[in-house]
C-alpha cells in the first residue's frame, strides 16, 4: 500500500498477506482487516510513515505485537485481550512525525460473523 499526499481505505472482503508493506508520506492509510481473510494464522505489516497515520482495524482477540519506532509520533493499542484463535498480527517499522493506531471495530461491526483461514 502506498499513499503519497493522499488517502487510501481498504475495508470490507479483501485478502491480508501474510507480509503487508504500507508507504504513508503526508497522508493516510486506513486498514479494516475486521471483515478481511487473513492469508496465515500470522501476519506482519510493516509500516514507513512520514507525516502522516496508519490506522489498522484488527478482529477482536487478535495478538498485536507492536514493534514500531515511533520519533516525534506515537502508536497506540486499543484492543481487548488475545484469543489463541485468531490472528496474529505484528507491526513493524518506523513512524516519523506521524502515528500508527491499532484497534478493534466499532460496536456496530463487532456483532458481524468473522473468519480467516
Amino acid at each position: 500500500v502506498v499513499c503519497i499526499f493522499s488517502g487510501v481505505t481498504r475495508q470490507g472482503d479483501w485478502r491480508v498477506r501474510r507480509h503487508t508493506s504500507v508507504l504513508v508520506a503526508f497522508g493516510g492509510v486506513e486498514l479494516d482487516m475486521s471483515e478481511a481473510t487473513f492469508e496465515g494464522h500470522e501476519v506482519v505489516v510493516e509500516v514507513f510513515c512520514l507525516f502522516g497515520g496508519v490506522e489498522l482495524t484488527v478482529p477482536e482477540g487478535t495478538t498485536v505485537n507492536n514493534q514500531v519506532l515511533a520519533i516525534f509520533g506515537g502508536c497506540d493499542q486499543k484492543i481487548t485481550p488475545p484469543d489463541p484463535t485468531a490472528p496474529k498480527l505484528t507491526v513493524k517499522g518506523f513512524v516519523g512525525f506521524g502515528g500508527v493506531e491499532t484497534r478493534n471495530p466499532k460496536k456496530s461491526r463487532r456483532r458481524r460473523n468473522r473468519s480467516w483461514s
